[in-house]
């Protein structure tokens, strides 16, 4: 799993690098807890109007841009359009959908739900992972979660 998020709370001070990293470093320990990692976090502190330099900045990795997504694809590999993209705004669906990625999931409200074809995807997904035999996944060693900075 890779995670990709604007995080203008950075730009605008509400919290720092170092604690966003420690969060996220948190966060990874709660999915290994649960049998889960992240493998990856990809995170843009920019936003183009509010905060100061150098985060006050219009950055193609921020979404609705598909920057970030292309550079997590490119770095770990990742075929974008067998991929799927959960997130809970339009601008994530607008950058998953601008990068080539084959599922998107607006996820916002209970009343918010996929397309069909949307649906199939993430089927096909969950069969994909529940046919995964469990003894090789349990003993796996959790992957370094790397965090990377995208501007």
């Amino acid at each position: 799993m890779v995670v990709v998020t604007n995080q203008a709370g950075i730009a605008k001070g509400f919290y720092s690098e170092a604690e966003f990293v420690s969060l996220m470093q948190w966060v990874s320990q709660q999915f290994i807890a649960h049998g889960a990692w992240i493998d990856a976090v990809y995170y843009c502190p920019c936003h183009p109007d509010h905060g100061v330099a150098p985060y006050r900045a219009d950055s193609e990795g921020r979404k609705p841009r598909p920057g970030m997504i292309r550079r997590a694809a490119a770095d770990r590999g990742l075929l974008l359009a067998e991929s799927v993209m959960v997130g809970d705004r339009v601008s994530d669906m607008q950058a998953g959908a601008a990068a080539g990625v084959g599922g998107l999931f607006l996820y916002n409200s209970p009343d918010t739900f996929p397309s069909a074809a949307s649906a199939s995807k993430l089927l096909s997904v969950q069969h994909h992972l529940e046919a995964c035999d469990p003894s090789p996944c349990a003993v796996q060693a959790p992957r370094a979660q790397e965090i990377v900075r995208v501007l």
